[in-house]
């Protein structure tokens, strides 16, 4: 299988600390399997709320690695990236809100509109 499984720690400035999974916008294809906090495993459900300090197990495809990376990092490294060049494919359901915010790009789309133009 061409994929890999990356842990990520998330610290206090992640742009996915303090939201919830399902507003993470990760790359359609990745899969988070897994979350530690502490001693514990905490199921990956879209409600789970992710705070700094948890570690997440994700599968992916080598090609998204990048978009995950910024999603998982904090603002302020985050800024020193600019976007990869490579396609990112995205769920239709995911929120212009929760794109722009994971991977702090500015859209003068509906905040509440999904991709697929629902709300």
């Amino acid at each position: 299988m061409d994929a890999d499984i990356v842990e990520y720690q998330l610290g206090d400035t992640s742009r996915a600390s303090g939201r919830r999974l399902s507003q993470m916008a990760l790359p359609d294809g990745t899969v988070l399997e897994m979350i530690t906090r502490g001693n514990n495993v905490i199921p990956p459900r879209g409600s789970t709320f992710l705070y700094a300090g948890d570690h997440l197990f994700i599968v992916m495809k080598h090609d998204v690695r990048e978009f995950v990376d910024l999603v998982c990092s904090g603002v302020a490294e985050a800024n020193h990236y600019e976007l990869p060049t490579s396609e990112l494919k995205l769920k239709g359901y995911t929120k212009v809100a929760d794109l722009k915010h994971s991977y702090g790009i500015e859209l003068s789309a509906n905040d509440n509109l999904s991709l697929d133009g629902s709300r």
